[in-house]
């Protein structure tokens, strides 16, 4: 199903808004903050992270890189 795929990371769209390189999992995000993924998660949870960063599909949560990229670097 599309929600399997997309949690395996198998999901790949032509005009790149699912593609792999633009989305990250919570595992994936958490290791560049180095912390927990509960931590990361409670954050989302909390909104301590801005929204725009945030992609939910379904109970599916992705953080887009080129977004989290900026509020690192504190433009966002």
């Amino acid at each position: 199903t599309f929600y399997k795929k997309l949690r395996r990371g198998w999901l790949s769209m032509e005009n790149g808004i699912l593609e792999n390189g633009n989305l990250l999992t919570i595992k994936e995000a958490s290791a560049i903050f180095k912390t927990k993924e509960s931590t990361l998660r409670s954050w989302i949870r909390r909104k301590e992270m801005p929204p725009q960063l945030i992609m939910k599909i379904g109970g599916i949560v992705r953080i887009r890189k080129h977004l989290l990229e900026k509020f690192i670097a504190g433009e966002l």
